[in-house]
């Protein structure tokens, strides 16, 4: 049986599975970078999953004692790593989308509630309570109390979910269950941890 590779945090000098972890290298030029697919060259550095982690290592400059060199980290560090998981989640919805697993539209998301097993539902993130509030009591009526394992996405704005889904004013979406909707949800997964 095949060792899940681990890791130390340098922030908390604990060993991880790296799953759980970021791992950011040097540029030729000494700038740290994040290693979001953990495929770049060079030695790594490896940071808990959490933006609270990466501000403290920034804080105790502790990318330079793990790189065991002066590096050059950009003080928007932990904001860059949001914004390339953004991306990412962005990206995966996109992809969903093209294998046919999302349905988007007020009217036709309640359609598909009442007919289809749903993996996720998606909000905008500056979408109106009471849209929500209906959507919520679609998945109550026809799941009871178990619709509370049905994961909510609601951490991209609409004009995010329109981009993603190559349509204007996407506000509320729900992910199909099917094979292709797997990395959309472990996107959504890092977001979720990295922003704690």
């Amino acid at each position: 049986m095949a060792r899940t590779a681990e890791r130390e945090c340098v922030v908390s000098r604990t060993v991880f599975p790296v799953s759980r972890l970021m791992r950011f290298v040097l540029s030729p030029e000494g700038e740290v970078v994040f290693d979001a697919k953990h495929k770049l060259p060079g030695r790594g550095v490896w940071v808990e999953r959490n933006c609270s982690k990466v501000r403290e290592a920034l804080k105790r400059k502790l990318f330079a004692k793990g790189f065991k060199q002066d590096v050059q980290v950009p003080p928007d560090l932990a904001e860059r790593i949001d914004g390339a998981l953004v991306l990412e989640l962005r990206g995966a919805l996109s992809l969903t989308n093209k294998a046919g697993l999302v349905v988007s539209g007020f009217t036709r998301v309640e359609a598909a509630i009442a007919d289809k097993l749903p993996a996720a539902v998606v909000h905008a993130s500056d979408a109106a309570e009471n849209g929500r509030a209906k959507i919520e009591s679609a998945l109550h009526k026809r799941f009871n109390d178990e619709f509370s394992v049905i994961p909510v996405v609601d951490v991209l704005s609409e004009e995010e979910l329109s981009l993603a889904l190559g349509r204007p004013h996407v506000v509320h979406a729900v992910i199909l269950a099917g094979a292709g909707n797997r990395s959309f949800l472990d996107c959504w997964q890092r977001l979720k941890e990295y922003r704690g």
